[in-house]
């Protein structure tokens, strides 16, 4: 980089994009089974298989999220990146590009400092697949009894639980 270069320089930003290629990776396995998945915890979790600092980040619900309407997803701290030094600080740096937009192939990175339920409290980078942010939600979220959960998972649909959910599918059409 030369004295001329401004912290807008996009060699810094397709630096970044390299480093982040394992975690880019490991951010698209971790959503291929999303949709099949239950959170019951709130934390964040460390992923197996997964590079050193990739994390998975649990809310209680959708709505309490820092990612509003994503009750999980993944997570890098940025700590944990071996990026190049820059004046004004790399991670000030990683943060303004952020800010501006940063997507990396489908998805967006979004940055979130001092997260709760983290052991640090540094720079994280939110793994959001593009298409959740600007597209209509692919799930409805609909509270039910842990009986009636029983009885779904036994087979058993109630004529109760259809009228409930009538309105859903009414809406939906």
């Amino acid at each position: 980089m030369n004295n001329d270069s401004s912290r807008d320089d996009d060699v810094y930003k397709y630096a970044l994009i390299d480093i982040l290629r394992p975690y880019t990776e490991a951010a698209r396995q971790w959503w291929s089974t999303y949709e099949n998945r239950s959170f019951t915890h709130t934390s964040t979790f460390p992923v197996k298989g997964a590079p050193e600092g990739f994390f998975e980040k649990c809310s209680r619900s959708p709505r309490h999220s820092c990612i509003y309407g994503l009750q999980a997803f993944p997570i890098v701290s940025v700590s944990h990146l071996t990026l190049p030094r820059m004046v004004g600080g790399a991670m000030q740096h990683v943060e303004e590009i952020c800010k501006k937009g940063f997507e990396v192939e489908e998805f967006t990175l979004i940055s979130k400092r001092g997260l709760q339920s983290t052991v640090m409290n540094g720079l994280f980078l939110c793994y959001i697949p593009t298409a959740r942010l600007s597209g209509t939600p692919k799930a409805r979220w609909v509270y039910m009894r842990p009986s009636e959960i029983a009885e779904l998972a036994s087979g058993i649909v109630t004529s109760s639980l259809v009228k409930r959910l009538q309105k859903y599918v009414e809406e939906d059409k």
